[in-house]
C-alpha cells in the first residue's frame, strides 16, 4: 500500500478486469455498494491510471456516502468523473454516437479550447467505428444478436472461431478485432451497432479518413475541418438507422 496525504492507496493491477475487485472491496469497506459497470467505466473515464481510479472514486463514495441506497452506478461515473490523459478522447466520441448533432458540436469547442490536435479524436473515432462495422456485420451474418443488449459469449465465441484466420490471435485484446475486448466495453458498442445501419457506420469511416487527409493539408483548420465533419456525418436529414 501506498500513503499519500489522508489518503491510503493500493497497489492496483494495471490489467483493467483484475482492478474491479480493489474497487469492490474498497466501497465494501466504506459501506457503499458499486456496481460491475460502474466499476469498469471508472476505470475506461481515467484511462486506467491507478492513483487516479482511486482518487475518483473516494469522491464518489463521499458523493454517495448520504444517498439512500449508497450506490455509485454508470450515470454517477458518468456525470461526475471527468476523461483523463488519452481518455480525453473518449467525451466527443461519446457525444458523436449519441447522433446528436447540437451535444457534439459542444464537445468539438471544449475540446479544442485546451487542444490544439484533432489527431487524437480521430483515432479513438476511426477504432470504435472499426469495431461498430465488425459488430454490425456480426450482427447481420446472423452470428451475434446485438438486439439482446449484452453479447452472448458462445456466439461470439462461434464467430472468432469462424475468422480466426484473418486475424493474429483472437483471444488477444486488441483494437482491430471485438473478439479480445473488455465484455462491459462490447455490451456498449452493441447499443450503438444496433441503432446504425452497416452503410452508415461504413459512411462514417470513409468521412473520418476524408477528414485526416484535410488535417494533414491544412494543420491550422484542425477545429473547423472536426466540426464540418460533425456536420456532414450527423447533420443529414436522415440518418439511416435501424427501426
Amino acid at each position: 500500500m501506498e500513503s499519500a496525504g489522508a489518503l491510503t492507496y493500493i497497489a492496483l493491477p494495471k490489467d483493467s478486469e483484475q482492478l474491479i475487485p480493489h474497487l469492490l472491496d474498497k466501497c465494501r469497506e466504506q459501506q457503499v455498494k458499486i456496481d460491475h459497470d460502474a466499476a469498469a467505466a471508472l476505470i475506461e473515464r481515467v484511462n486506467g491510471n491507478p492513483r487516479m481510479i482511486m482518487n475518483e472514486l473516494d469522491k464518489l463514495i463521499t458523493y454517495v456516502m448520504n444517498e439512500k441506497n449508497r450506490l455509485i452506478d454508470y450515470e454517477c461515473v458518468n456525470s461526475m468523473v471527468p476523461p483523463y490523459g488519452e481518455g480525453n478522447f473518449f467525451e466527443l466520441a461519446d457525444a458523436f454516437y449519441t447522433l446528436n448533432l447540437e451535444s457534439t458540436l459542444r464537445c468539438v469547442r471544449k475540446h479544442f479550447f485546451s487542444n490544439k490536435d484533432a489527431r487524437g479524436v480521430l483515432g479513438n473515432l476511426q477504432s470504435r467505428n472499426r469495431l461498430l462495422i465488425q459488430l454490425r456485420t456480426l450482427h447481420d451474418g446472423g452470428w451475434i444478436d446485438l438486439r439482446r443488449g449484452s453479447l452472448s459469449k458462445d456466439s461470439l465465441g462461434s464467430a472468432a472461431a469462424e475468422y480466426a484466420l484473418w486475424f493474429s490471435d483472437v483471444n488477444a485484446k486488441a483494437d482491430t478485432h471485438p473478439f479480445g475486448q473488455n465484455p462491459f466495453y462490447l455490451s456498449r458498442l452493441a447499443k450503438i451497432a444496433v441503432r446504425l445501419t452497416l452503410k452508415t457506420l461504413i459512411d462514417f469511416q470513409l468521412a473520418f479518413i476524408e477528414t485526416f487527409v484535410r488535417i494533414i493539408d491544412h494543420p491550422n483548420d484542425q477545429e473547423q475541418i472536426i466540426q464540418q465533419l460533425v456536420l456532414d456525418c450527423l447533420g443529414r436529414p436522415s440518418i439511416e438507422r435501424q427501426p
